[in-house]
């Protein structure tokens, strides 16, 4: 409320992140380290019963590259088809979700075993 208006900020918002879609960068080691911490803590969400069936299916050698749509749409499934919106958590929950598929998906190159880590094995409260 005291930097003024709403719509200004939204705008320089949607600008920021569209220059920003547009650069391509490498990825760098704090970005590798994020991905490994979101693939640690699938992880730690699943049962010790079935913790070894997730870290096969995380460590089984990466899929051939996907193409881009089919990864924007499998993100946008898990943007808005997303149980941790319902659980109460709120916000960061929601973004912490949807950064964990990217990290898992990022690290398998398989949106079939990023489900089965995330969706069948994974306690979503968690």
């Amino acid at each position: 409320v005291d930097h003024g208006p709403l719509t200004p900020h939204v705008e320089r918002a949607f600008a920021y992140a569209r220059n920003a879609a547009l650069t391509t960068r490498a990825p760098s080691a704090a970005a590798d380290a994020g991905i490994d911490a979101r693939c640690a803590d699938a992880l730690a969400a699943v049962p010790p019963a079935w913790r070894d069936e997730a870290a096969r299916a995380l460590s089984a050698p990466r899929a051939p590259a996907m193409t881009d749509q089919a990864r924007r749409r499998f993100l946008a499934a898990h943007v808005f088809a997303n149980w941790t919106a319902y659980l109460g958590e709120g916000l960061r929950a929601w973004y912490r979700a949807v950064d964990t598929a990217a990290s898992v998906l990022a690290t398998t190159g398989d949106p079939g075993r990023t489900d089965l880590i995330l969706r069948h094995l994974a306690i979503p409260a968690r």
